[in-house]
């Protein structure tokens, strides 16, 4: 997203706004976003426009996780507003200023009830797909993966969720099956699954 890792330039002293200057704003975006990345996380499971926009048209799935360390997982704020540093602070900027940033987004987007973990790419493992590079962050030890959503247009199937994971899917872990509900503009978990660590 050509608006992410930009903050509001703003000098405090002279009130002179650096954000028309196309070079500062190049430079901070380069440097912090090829530092470091963000999992994109959200607390609601049922939304139809994320599922479209996401999710391959409902082809897809959803993760669900437990959040081990609260701690390194920011809640997005919708606002106006950006962020605003200061000439100093941009060519200073930390890991909390950062995490401020990262943990800000337009108020259109309110709907995706996001939530994010800041990700130094720098020990993500990568992979080079035609002209883009995919980074793959580990979940330990901030998050544990307890189950699988499959859309409602999804060909994979609970036994291919139970193959993936190796054929012995820890106890507790679950798979629900999605289907457009008949009354309302919704999704509803058609069908479950649940081991319970002797399969």
């Amino acid at each position: 997203d050509p608006n992410e890792w930009l903050p509001a330039f703003i000098d405090p002293q002279t009130g002179m706004d650096f954000n028309a200057n196309p070079e500062l704003r190049g430079s901070f975006r380069y440097r912090w976003s090829y530092r470091y990345g963000f999992v994109s996380l959200s607390s609601v499971w049922d939304n139809l426009v994320m599922w479209g926009h996401y999710a391959d048209k409902f082809r897809g799935v959803v993760l669900a996780f437990d959040i081990l360390d609260e701690s390194k997982v920011f809640k997005v704020k919708y606002l106006k507003d950006r962020y605003v540093l200061t000439q100093d602070e941009i060519r200073h900027c930390d890991d909390e200023k950062l995490g401020k940033l990262v943990a800000r987004k337009d108020e259109s987007w309110f709907y995706e009830s996001e939530w994010r973990i800041l990700v130094n790419l720098q020990v993500c493992t990568s992979m080079r797909i035609q002209d883009r590079t995919i980074y793959f962050s580990p979940f330990d030890p901030v998050l544990r993966l307890v189950g699988v959503l499959l859309g409602s247009e999804c060909t994979v199937t609970m036994e291919d969720v139970h193959m993936a994971l190796g054929g012995n899917p820890p106890c507790g872990f679950w798979v629900s099956v999605l289907a457009a509900s008949s009354n309302v503009y919704s999704l509803t978990a058609a069908d479950r699954l649940e081991w319970d660590g002797n399969d």
